[in-house]
């Protein structure tokens, strides 16, 4: 198959050089990258970033007078990520957008979903939709091998961040729960569905304006779901993980993205250990006698290899997010109720 002609519109996003190294390293041969158009008026040091060297650099406005462009990759700030991709949608250009999409519902929801009615590929960069723990750990909760779920219990922590992300990232209400636990938040709308009653609870840690220390909790019919979301961590990436318990077994993936390296700047690189997978049943059910098992699944030598790759597929086929529209909104209006936005 032919390679995939795409362009990307910011730099400002924090997964904008990730997704630009995987595009031009591991995914060369699939796509193309034929121009950057980083945001306008701003300066930023990303662009001097390796995975951007050479790259046609081009306006905002020029993207959508390249030839025979077939999708557009938007990874501006957020507050940025609706408006661009509704300049792409108004071109008729596929989309994958990064997250979560904005600080309101409305505009969000009309984003999506005019997207779906137009017929045109939209895909969110939730991180964790391929990562092959979640899917291990998705498809045992649905066999129904841990019973009825009681308790989910996960963090996203991250390390401390400099004086100027810090002041950056105190004009977003919504912290590190809207920032980085969007990404369980997705996990946790696909495992359990929607929950009656959402509680976010924060504080600031550091005497600024950033609400950096978060907890949340999702209610269901028989289950507490706990989120947690801090700025404080030490050694905070690789100790992230994510506990399901049921009435008939515990499932836990620890850490959640194994083989994580913050290595050349902090950025993640990935290597071939496999993803831990701790689970213990009370049962024998089709695959598992009853026991404790610690399991490797994987490896996963990218973070967003799988799901670019799936975005390629679907551009090929003409196809569209496996999710539905429905699903993507409810998603932000759990991200917005969790992190404080608006109430559930």
């Amino acid at each position: 198959m032919k390679k995939l002609k795409i362009a990307q519109i910011g730099v400002l996003h924090e997964h904008a050089d990730g997704v630009m190294k995987t595009l031009r390293n591991q995914l060369s041969d699939v796509f193309e990258v034929v121009a950057i158009a980083p945001e306008e008026g701003k300066v930023s040091e990303g662009l001097a970033l390796p995975c951007y060297a050479g790259l046609n650099r081009v306006s905002i406005d020029e993207v959508f007078e390249l030839p025979e462009l077939d999708a557009v990759f938007v990874e501006t700030e957020m507050r940025q990520l609706v408006p661009v991709a509704r300049r792409c949608l108004e071109h008729g250009l596929p989309i994958h957008i990064d997250k979560p999409g904005g600080e309101t519902l409305e505009e969000y929801a009309a984003l999506v979903q005019d997207f779906y009615d137009r017929g045109v590929l939209f895909q969110p960069g939730y991180m964790l939709r391929k990562n092959r723990g979640v899917k291990f750990m998705l498809d045992i909760v649905r066999k129904g091998y841990l019973g009825e779920i009681w308790e989910i219990d996960a963090n996203m922590h991250r390390g401390e961040g400099s004086p100027a992300f810090r002041q950056w990232f105190s004009e977003y209400h919504g912290g590190t729960m809207f920032n980085y636990a969007s990404h369980l938040i997705d996990v946790l709308l696909e495992l359990m569905g929607e929950p009656l009653e959402i509680h976010p609870f924060f504080r600031n840690t550091a005497g600024d304006k950033v609400n950096d220390n978060w907890v949340t909790l999702f209610t269901y019919p028989k289950a507490i779901a706990t989120l947690h979301c801090s700025m404080c961590g030490i050694n905070a990436i690789p100790n992230r993980r994510f506990t399901v318990r049921g009435t008939q077994g515990t499932l836990e993936l620890f850490p959640l993205e194994q083989g994580y390296d913050q290595t050349a700047g902090g950025h993640p690189k990935f290597n071939d250990i496999p993803v831990n997978v701790h689970l213990e049943l009370s049962r024998d059910n089709a695959e598992y006698k009853a026991g404790t098992y610690d399991l490797k699944i994987g490896p996963m030598n990218d973070r967003f290899e799988d799901q670019l790759l799936e975005f390629a597929e679907l551009l090929h086929s003409g196809g569209q997010n496996p999710k539905s529209a429905e699903y993507e909104i409810t998603l932000q209006k759990m991200i917005l109720a969790a992190s404080d936005y608006i109430k559930w």
